[in-house]
């Protein structure tokens, strides 16, 4: 089977999009903004944790280990290419937003349910995950 067009140009229109799409997937740049170049340029990321064997509690060494913690290790990978490279804070239920608010934590991981209530008080714009 043999693509013919009328003018011959059919390969050129076919080669000029590829080479627009190339262009335009390989010369994006993206910005995550100011809370990732503190991150980067601290060398760590410090995530705030509760205490919940499973989710996130430290082992008789003082590492921490379950599902949050080693989420927070795939984050350092993701970031830094060094799991290692992750500080974990516990903090109290009441402490936690506020905590993350002012800026001592980059990311927390636990404590943040359904209850708009709290969320609304310290006036942060997200809703939490739900895992089922």
């Amino acid at each position: 089977m043999t693509m013919t067009t009328r003018s011959g140009a059919g390969w050129r229109t076919v080669l000029a999009t590829t080479l627009m799409v190339a262009v335009g997937l390989f010369s994006t740049s993206t910005y995550a903004g100011p809370t990732l170049d503190r991150i980067k340029a601290r060398g760590t990321i410090k995530v705030g944790v509760g205490t919940i064997p499973g989710f996130f509690s430290p082992d008789s060494n003082g590492r921490w280990q379950g599902f949050f913690a080693d989420y927070g290790r795939a984050l350092a990978i993701t970031v830094f290419g060094d799991p290692e490279k992750v500080e974990f804070t516990n903090s109290s239920p009441q402490q936690r937003l506020p905590v993350l608010q002012s800026g001592e934590f980059d990311i927390l991981l636990s404590g943040v349910t359904g209850d708009d209530h709290a969320r609304l008080a310290v006036r942060l714009p997200f809703r939490p995950a739900r895992f089922l």
